[in-house]
């Protein structure tokens, strides 16, 4: 079973978590692709329905719903709101879930404005339905001139990219929920980003959405990303960082045995399958020996 969380985990690049979600959801997607047929087997099929009793129940559910006030929705009152202005209660008034409309008012105390109805969508969960209703009441004050806009732009604080979060990620257009989180995920199992240009390696990010995530994020000056101890990491740590596949985390730990304890981070050239750029590429996210 471990072999296997590790072959699903270097061939689709997944981490842990997920790892176990799949291995999970595999036997489950077996289980009611096959549940169906097995019942029908052992227990038949079932009775026609009593279609007097059943529109007598929606009846009686129909009735029960407009008795019971929990179930109406006598506070939603929509009316024209600026989503840029708008408060957390507001927002709740007019139908939004209490968590979503957390997430907007914290958007835009990070500086995030929306400018267009649109916009509203690239908020992480909103929900579409809402959106529809709520979307024709959308007013938006006068933008500020084009020569305000570019002052603000060019005022605007570079962040960092390895404390950035997915509504920070999401400000920069083409990141969206799905890249943000990628974005996120990667650099969790690197360790960090040592170099803004790494953000090519996620999987899903074209250069010119790079070149406008290096224009908002840099990597800070004296950061040290997470290092492993090349003498007593495990194999599946090993081999969940992006620059390690098994082959190579099986290969290291095999040497390592056998030759015991390294006394140098120069001695994984002897390996077959390291060469020199991985070591380079590398050096960073392992822990100097001390000799």
């Amino acid at each position: 079973m471990k072999r296997m969380r590790l072959w699903v985990r270097a061939f689709f690049g997944f981490s842990r978590m997920e790892t176990n979600a799949f291995l999970i959801l595999i036997p489950l997607i077996f289980l009611i692709l096959f549940s169906s047929p097995l019942f029908r087997m052992f227990v038949g099929v079932p009775p026609v329905p009593d279609l007097d009793k059943t529109d007598s129940l929606i009846a009686w559910l129909g009735a029960r719903a407009q008795s019971n006030p929990k179930v109406r929705n006598d506070t939603v009152t929509l009316h024209a709101f600026d989503p840029n202005d708008a408060t957390i209660e507001e927002l709740i008034s007019l139908g939004m879930r209490e968590t979503l409309a957390i997430r907007i008012t914290r958007y835009r105390e990070k500086g995030g404005r929306f400018r267009k109805k649109e916009d509203v969508l690239k908020i992480f969960g909103i929900d579409t339905t809402w959106y529809a209703m709520a979307s024709p009441w959308m007013r938006f004050s006068k933008e500020p001139s084009l020569v305000n806009v570019s002052t603000k732009q060019k005022a605007q604080p570079i962040a960092d990219i390895n404390t950035a979060d997915t509504i920070q990620l999401m400000e920069v257009f083409g990141i969206g929920p799905v890249l943000a989180r990628r974005i996120i995920t990667f650099r969790d199992r690197l360790g960090g980003f040592i170099r803004i240009g790494q953000l090519k390696e996620v999987y899903g990010l074209d250069s010119l959405v790079v070149k406008k995530l290096a224009r908002r994020f840099e990597v800070r000056p004296g950061f040290i990303p997470r290092q492993l101890a090349i003498n007593e990491v495990d194999l599946e740590t090993l081999a969940n960082h992006p620059y390690v596949n098994l082959r190579q985390a099986q290969a290291i730990l095999t040497f390592r045995s056998q030759r015991g304890p390294l006394d140098s981070l120069g001695q994984l050239r002897e390996i077959k399958l390291i060469d020199e750029n991985w070591l380079a590429k590398m050096r960073e996210y392992l822990r100097p020996i001390r000799e």
